[in-house]
């Protein structure tokens, strides 16, 4: 069991790139975007939207990357890390004004086609009261069948740049969203066993994110599930899902992403549901991200509540004998033999 969570020196580098950028973060990384903004004329209000993707692509590139940002000098880093923001920012507005007219809401005029690629004329639409296009009719009035007429939506929205890459980017983004608002949730009950690098509550922040990308997402079949996650935050004055439900949408949506599992981890183990608490554990410990730590401490915890407290002490030790920089495990061992 321990085995598992053993990543060698890569866990290691992670936890100190990941470090270094969390000073990046506060020191450098605001002053970086306002030039960028004051140069290609962004306006503050998108600018604060656009930052929690950049420092999500600089994260990525911490857990991608360790070996390559920690062997740099502190110039070298910083100037990855400003190049990377800069594409970032260019990605996502480019993202933006080309996705600005979703399938449901183009016209014939509204696609050009691009260099080397054929795009599929506009067939006719019947739009509904809301503006939106109504399937079935334009594919009665199209002489199209209605698969033939989506797949023909669909090819038309990524020639306007929503293609699949797009749709699983923004996914995540919705899953580390919901993530975040069931972790501040759990926080405010008295969960406090947190993972690592979990999101800071703020949960105004994160209800008006989550209706952003609730409006992002065009109607299509791909994105029939993150939209029914996020159509909660389309309707006001409605209160949040619970936080089991929030985190079985952003596993489902995510499911490669430690947090998730380790907050539902956190909401089975609440609920004494040992056997979902476990199987949240062991997909936690697949994912690429997952703290080692907090994982040996979770383990030893189920393994207290199945009356092994000595099997849990015993791997505590062990773990911390090979590695243990902040000197959690070690305190853990103690709680545990006391």
């Amino acid at each position: 069991m321990d085995g598992m969570c053993t990543h060698g020196p890569t866990d290691s580098a992670r936890r100190s790139a990941l470090f270094l950028l969390e000073r990046f973060h506060r020191r450098l990384l605001p002053g970086v975007l306002r030039r960028i903004g004051a140069w290609k004329g962004i306006p503050p209000q998108q600018l604060n939207d656009l930052q929690e993707d950049v420092l999500q692509e600089l994260h990525v590139d911490c857990l991608e990357h360790p070996g390559e940002v920690t062997s740099m000098s502190p110039r070298q880093r910083h100037a990855r890390w400003m190049q990377l923001s800069e594409r970032t920012v260019y990605r996502l507005r480019r993202h933006l004004r080309r996705c600005s007219a979703l399938p449901d809401d183009c016209t014939a005029k509204d696609v050009e086609p691009s260099q080397g690629a054929a795009t599929p004329p506009m067939p006719p639409l019947v739009t509904l009261c809301n503006g939106r296009a109504n399937v079935a009719a334009s594919a009665k009035a199209a002489g199209l069948g209605r698969r033939a007429m989506r797949g023909q939506l669909d090819r038309i929205a990524a020639q306007l740049g929503w293609d699949d890459r797009e749709r699983r980017f923004w996914t995540r983004r919705a899953a580390e969203a919901l993530t975040a608002l069931a972790a501040d949730a759990l926080r405010a009950s008295g969960v406090t066993e947190a993972p690592p690098r979990s999101p800071a509550p703020d949960p105004v922040t994160i209800r008006a994110r989550l209706r952003r990308l609730a409006q992002r997402f065009p109607v299509q079949p791909a994105t029939s599930r993150v939209r029914r996650a996020l159509q909660p935050w389309l309707r006001r004055r409605r209160a949040d899902p619970a936080p089991a439900d929030l985190l079985r949408d952003a596993t489902e949506l995510a499911p490669d992403l430690a947090a998730g599992w380790l907050w539902l981890f956190e909401v089975h183990d609440a609920n004494a549901d040992h056997a979902s608490a476990a199987a949240a554990l062991r997909r936690a410990s697949r994912c690429l991200d997952r703290p080692r730590s907090w994982l040996l401490l979770a383990r030893s915890r189920l393994l207290q509540q199945r009356g092994r407290p000595r099997v849990a002490a015993r791997m505590l030790r062990r773990a911390s004998a090979r590695r243990d920089p902040d000197g959690r495990l070690t305190r853990a061992v103690v709680s545990v033999t006391a």
